[in-house]
């Protein structure tokens, strides 16, 4: 299951508990601006709330995330202007780290 949390980290809680299956998070412990974190990901997993993470508008921005995430960033920003259409831009052109 993929879960998109709110800002509300016991409904997080609740939904691991019932849930036995694979849980996917987008984690957002905070109601706090997008994107979330690696950090409030890996907080979540070594939590056990979730087997895995998933950073959607980080990872549209970042192509190479493992490795900055590794390396502790810069993170590029994402462009909503460029979600969900248009052409490539957005898609393929957001800088490599070190490039």
């Amino acid at each position: 299951m993929h879960v998109m949390e709110g800002g509300d980290r016991d409904t997080t809680r609740a939904i691991r508990a019932a849930w036995p299956g694979a849980l996917i998070l987008n984690p957002h412990p905070e109601p706090t601006p997008l994107p979330s974190s690696p950090e409030t990901g890996a907080d979540a997993v070594r939590e056990g709330l979730a087997d895995a993470i998933a950073h959607a508008r980080l990872w549209l921005a970042n192509p190479d995330l493992p490795s900055r995430i590794t390396a502790g960033g810069p993170y590029n920003e994402a462009d909503p202007a460029t979600f969900f259409g248009g052409d490539h831009r957005g898609y393929t052109d957001y800088p490599a780290l070190g490039g």
